[in-house]
């Protein structure tokens, strides 16, 4: 079982309670790299995107983008046109919030 921040118990580098929110808004907070558009951020990204009728795959300011996964934990963003790399999420930390998810 893993202890919160404070809690010990569990390695030190585990995300678990207080840490693994903190993790969460630095991570929505981060930079993506989308060409013509500075600023933006992942979570302004997911946000502001909307579903399209193919799985995975998402629209934002008439862009396409299609959400990677490797396994059943999120890995990157790829705009669909270009194949450019658009975000890399830290496969700790969506580790964590899948642990976190299934309880």
């Amino acid at each position: 079982k893993t202890v919160g921040a404070r809690g010990g118990g569990g390695p030190e580098n585990t995300l678990a309670g207080a840490r693994l929110q903190k993790a969460k808004k630095e991570q929505s907070r981060e930079e993506v790299s989308v060409m013509g558009c500075e600023g933006i951020t992942i979570g302004q990204l997911t946000r502001e995107a909307r579903k399209t009728q193919e799985r995975n795959v998402f629209e934002w300011r008439g862009r396409r983008f299609r959400l990677e996964y490797n396994g059943r934990v999120r890995s990157r963003v790829v705009e669909e046109d270009s194949g450019q790399l658009v975000y890399k999420y830290n496969e700790a930390l969506e580790l964590a919030k899948l642990q976190e998810k299934m309880g």
